[in-house]
């Protein structure tokens, strides 16, 4: 990358650089013993075995499936495919993002910034797509550079590419908040709604299926807009998409085109901020999304009279 060689790091390739993420799509080895993902010792079997020993709702779903959680192998190639591969990035989500109360209850952990927002592909994935954005973390990730004695660039560890992946979400989060015509008043309660707390409370109904509710095994990550939805919800999403804050999945033209009945997903940009993880799943209402209008409208200003404005009593 060009990017790479301005800041005198051409002698890595990008992979070299910031390390590779876990596929999911392959039996490809993980780790020098050889051992193929998803058998025993590998970091598949390892993760899964470790949160089903916490996680209740995980436990059941594997039992259900015919897998024994203390030792989750597929039994064949179809249950592994249909089952272990599906749930085991969110799997992965809660190991960063979830523990256990002694009730058996899942809570979030705090954590300002995760590892699962780094390496190849991930950084691709965080950029949606976007040539600045992605120059920008590149330009951050160089300035982190080590080299060992012999000259040779080391890692830049997960731990430094993740704030930085968190830090290039708060950015694009500070922009899309100073976005002319980023609030609106909804027509029938009068309520304020911010183009930001809309997108964060879509993100917050994902983050807590795929968090603290029962395993998802067919989770949801992506939403339909509503045909009744309120003309100014629909014009905030408008400018969401036309600034690449959510991305259409289907449909036709949504700058110009009316975007009722078309299905969009939150960036990736976002997920960081959101604890989601990059990839796309199945569908949900919008409405069904922002129920709880409390979260996310506000409600309107109380009027003060030109007469108590202006000391005037009566």
């Amino acid at each position: 990358m060009s990017v790479m060689r301005r800041n005198n790091v051409s002698d890595s390739t990008p992979e070299q650089f910031l390390g590779e993420s876990d596929d999911d799509t392959n039996d490809a080895d993980t780790s020098s013993a050889k051992i193929k993902a998803y058998d025993v010792g590998s970091s598949e079997y390892e993760l899964i075995k470790e949160v089903a020993s916490w996680d209740i709702s995980l436990r059941r779903l594997l039992e259900n499936n015919q897998i024994d959680p203390s030792h989750p192998i597929a039994a064949n190639t179809a249950k592994k495919d249909t089952v272990l591969r599906k749930l085991k990035p969110i799997v992965a989500l809660r190991h960063e993002f979830v523990k256990s109360r002694l009730s058996g209850a899942l809570v979030r952990r705090s954590r300002k910034a995760s590892v699962l927002y780094s390496r190849i592909p991930a950084i691709y994935d965080l950029s949606d797509g976007n040539p600045r954005r992605l120059i920008r973390m590149f330009e951050e990730l160089c300035m982190n550079v080590t080299r060992d004695t012999d000259g040779k660039v080391r890692p830049v560890p997960v731990e430094i590419q993740a704030r930085v992946m968190n830090a290039s979400a708060s950015l694009f989060r500070d922009y899309l908040r100073m976005l002319p015509g980023a609030q609106v008043t909804l027509t029938g309660t009068k309520q304020t709604v911010l183009l930001y707390d809309l997108l964060r409370e879509i993100g917050r109904y994902f983050s807590s299926g795929l968090l603290v509710g029962p395993f998802p095994l067919d989770p949801k990550s992506s939403f339909t807009v509503d045909p009744d939805t309120d003309e100014g919800l629909i014009r905030l999403l408008r400018l969401a998409s036309y600034h690449g804050a959510i991305l259409k999945v289907s449909g036709d033209d949504t700058e110009t085109g009316d975007i009722r009945g078309r299905r969009f997903r939150l960036c990736f940009a976002l997920c960081p901020l959101f604890q989601l993880p990059l990839r796309l799943y199945a569908p949900v209402n919008l409405s069904t999304c922002i129920t709880n209008r409390r979260r996310y409208a506000r409600d309107p200003d109380m009027i003060v009279s030109k007469q108590m404005t202006l000391g005037i009593t009566q």
